[in-house]
């Protein structure tokens, strides 16, 4: 088997190329490739966020006190 093979728009030809011409005549492998990049995705978009909300800073640094006074605007030159 072929790399195009296993990348999800070669196992669709295929499955597409089995059904069409073959009577599902070795159809299994292309299903299961869609399957394990489907799951490998939905994964990734699931996990995805999990990871981000995850990261904290390293070192965070407490804030300047406010005065509650705005800055003075600059001049326009």
């Amino acid at each position: 088997m072929t790399l195009t093979a296993r990348l999800p728009p070669g196992a669709g030809a295929t499955l597409l190329r089995s059904v069409s011409f073959f009577d599902c005549a070795a159809a299994l492998s292309p299903v299961l490739i869609l399957t394990w990049w489907a799951a490998l995705c939905l994964g990734a978009v699931l996990v995805g966020p999990a990871l981000k909300r995850s990261k904290k800073p390293a070192t965070s640094q407490p804030a300047a006190p406010t005065t509650g006074r705005t800055p003075a605007p600059t001049p326009a030159h």
